[in-house]
């Protein structure tokens, strides 16, 4: 294995395009051969040098089954807990980059996917649910991969951090099983925003089945609280503020084409149109992720600062005279998030989610969040009063139930 670690460090570039079929062929041969033999650092060794041949044109796809044959045969024990995160940061690396042509990729991105989803149903296997060991940061000399990797442990965005305050959760009460699952969970996040558009369908499809998987809906509260405020918040930031270039050249009030006209006006229109599905069904997933744990989300301890934090990350979303020109959102989009939210807020005030949580807080919760919204949305804030006046005060008097 010294061999291989020499060849990772010291191999030139060029040589290593010249030999990268010979390498990936010993290497796979090796790993198959002396699996029992080989200590964690052996298979980061590996799995990174893997992955500097992601891009070789010949080598590439070979790699890539021989990482994907690793995870599938042999990441099923506790003992593999240390190669969870090498093995995911490998796998990744394998995406396209950014600024080659979006027809270009040599490994399919929807065979990746299937290999990250493949880790994300193992983890119960990895790593038992009375584990609570921390996460270690992959040890990689890759920058790619290690950018990736911070990125998808620290999750890319700044206001999560900026926002901690009082209340906040306390990192402390999440098992060794539930950070691997945020870690998973926030790679996917990360991955929707990736600027081509056809990785970011396939990775909030992915993300939609990793989160609604069943298995996982018994985890703690602070797991699902970190869960939104770290991975399906930035999340919808990152494809709400950031549009790809073909999408900054599409102009939104142009006009439409004829029917049956062909051009490039028409072709920016879908361009504009598929990306605005895209928000349409991140909003959708994160609105259907809260209403599946709501009970779960309200009994916890600092729901109110938890709510108000939400309310706070999708205010923007919902004015109708937004001001934000980096947000550039369409008419559809704020109708949409507007009745998804009507509609959570309706749930919790028919499941006394709102009574319970104002009783552990000692203030009124339903009281803040009407005078909240209707500070930058007074039409909506009437239509709320009009549906908790018509039934909030007798259901408050319920348990609360579980959202389907």
């Amino acid at each position: 294995m010294r061999i291989y670690s020499q060849l990772r460090t010291q191999l030139a570039p060029k040589a290593l395009y010249a030999f990268g079929q010979r390498v990936v062929s010993g290497l796979r041969v090796f790993m198959n051969a002396n699996s029992d033999q080989l200590t964690t650092e052996h298979w980061q060794v590996a799995f990174e040098l893997l992955a500097r041949l992601r891009y070789h044109p010949k080598a590439a796809l070979p790699a890539f089954e021989a990482l994907g044959e690793h995870c599938r045969t042999r990441m099923a024990t506790p003992d593999h807990r240390p190669l969870y995160e090498p093995a995911m940061v490998a796998v990744c690396s394998f995406f396209p980059p950014p600024n080659e042509s979006q027809t270009w990729a040599i490994v399919p991105p929807s065979d990746i996917f299937d290999t990250i989803l493949l880790l994300h149903m193992k983890i119960p296997q990895i790593c038992p649910k009375n584990n609570n060991n921390h996460i270690n940061t992959p040890n990689t000399k890759d920058k790619a991969a290690a950018t990736l990797a911070a990125n998808m442990s620290n999750n890319t965005n700044a206001n999560a951090n900026n926002n901690s305050t009082k209340g906040s959760p306390n990192t402390s009460e999440i098992s060794d099983t539930e950070r691997l699952w945020l870690y998973s969970i926030g790679s996917l996040c990360t991955l929707c925003g990736h600027p081509r558009r056809s990785i970011k369908e396939l990775a909030l499809r992915s993300l939609r089945h990793a989160l609604l998987a069943a298995g996982w809906a018994g985890e703690s509260p602070t797991a699902w609280r970190e869960c939104f405020q770290k991975g399906l918040i930035p999340m919808l930031n990152s494809l709400c503020g950031k549009q790809a270039l073909d999408e900054k050249s599409a102009k939104p009030n142009a006009t439409p084409p004829k029917r049956g006209a062909r051009g490039v006006a028409g072709g920016r229109n879908r361009q504009l149109n598929q990306h605005n599905q895209l928000n349409l069904d991140a909003v959708t997933l994160i609105f259907q992720c809260f209403l599946h744990h709501l009970e779960h989300l309200g009994s916890m301890e600092g729901f109110s600062v938890f709510w108000f934090k939400f309310l706070g990350s999708i205010e923007k979303y919902m004015r109708t005279n937004n001001q934000d020109k980096e947000l550039n959102l369409s008419e559809q989009f704020v109708v949409h998030i507007t009745e998804n939210f009507k509609n959570l807020f309706l749930v919790m005030c028919t499941s006394g989610i709102f009574k319970t949580a104002s009783q552990n807080a000692g203030q009124d919760l339903l009281a803040l969040s009407l005078s909240i919204v209707g500070s930058f949305r007074p039409d909506l804030k009437s239509e709320l009063m009009g549906l908790t006046a018509s039934g909030g005060v007798e259901a408050t008097n319920s348990k609360p139930a579980s959202a389907k």
